[in-house]
Parts: structure tokens; C-alpha cells; sequence
């Protein structure tokens, strides 16, 4: 029987042929951290000890929870997450530009055969365009942020 297409994803990735039950670390194409997750990622990835992302040009951050803001402390999140991406250097960083999972594939941050995490259980969609995809907590995001694999 042939492979399916995200045992080829995965199998292009690590180098070598997989199949359900393996258990592999990827190399990382993408991140999507959203409003709500940021300020727990961004206080795991400091408590775990990294002093830089891995590559900031792969980490998109989508203000679209929480906008607009409901409640007091929503504020809190858009405050934290400017200051994480100011002090590691984030390119893509997009407030009220759409909901998360549409921007990721309309702006082109998502192509085929990629291998994106997203701090949303929504984050399968991605599979629309032919990549892997797939939600996480705030520990594997800040774990992504700073090495790159999962």
C-alpha cells in the first residue's frame, strides 16, 4: 500500500519513510500564535530559557480573539504580545487583518507540503492546501519558538 499524503509530508521531512504509531521530530515551516495564547507562550518560552526565536520570519502572530477587546484584561494580551515580538524581532505580526486561520493560507504563510503548528485547535484547516497542520498548547509553542522541531 502506498503512503498518504501526510506520511509523504513527514517522510520528506525527517528523511525517511513513516507510517502511523512513529514517533519523529519535525523540522518546523510555520507557527500561528493567536491573542489569546500569547502571554502564556511568551512566558513559557522566557521560563524555559531561550533568549531568541529560532527564526522570527517563521512565527505569525494574529490579533483576532480578542479584537475587539470585551473585557479589561484583553488589553493584557495585546500588551504582552507587542513586547514579545518587539524584543525577538517578529516580521509578521497582523491586528484585526482577519481570522487567524484565513490569513495563514490567504497571505500565503501556509503552502503545500509545509508543516505548521498553531496555538488553535482550528489550525487543521490548513490541510486545504496540501500542508500538515495541526493545533498545540502554549508549552509546545514556546518549545517551537525556540528550537525550530517538534
Amino acid at each position: 500500500m502506498g503512503f498518504t499524503m501526510i506520511e509523504k509530508i513527514i517522510g520528506r521531512n525527517v528523511k525517511k519513510n513513516v507510517r502511523p504509531g512513529d514517533i519523529v521530530t519535525v523540522d518546523v515551516d510555520r507557527v500561528m500564535i493567536h491573542d489569546i495564547f500569547i502571554p502564556f507562550v511568551a512566558e513559557k518560552f522566557e521560563e524555559m530559557g531561550f533568549r531568541e526565536l529560532w527564526d522570527p520570519d517563521r512565527v505569525v502572530l494574529i490579533y483576532d480573539h480578542l479584537v475587539p477587546a470585551s473585557q479589561v484584561d484583553d488589553t493584557r494580551h495585546f500588551r504582552v504580545g507587542n513586547e514579545f515580538a518587539k524584543k525577538y524581532g517578529m516580521t509578521h505580526v497582523h491586528r484585526s487583518d482577519g481570522i487567524c486561520h484565513q490569513l495563514m493560507t490567504e497571505a500565503g504563510y501556509v503552502k503545500p507540503g509545509n508543516i505548521v503548528f498553531g496555538t488553535d485547535s482550528h489550525t487543521t484547516t490548513y490541510g486545504c492546501v496540501g500542508a500538515f497542520s495541526s493545533g498545540i498548547g502554549y508549552t509546545e509553542m514556546a518549545g517551537i519558538l525556540g528550537t525550530g522541531q517538534l
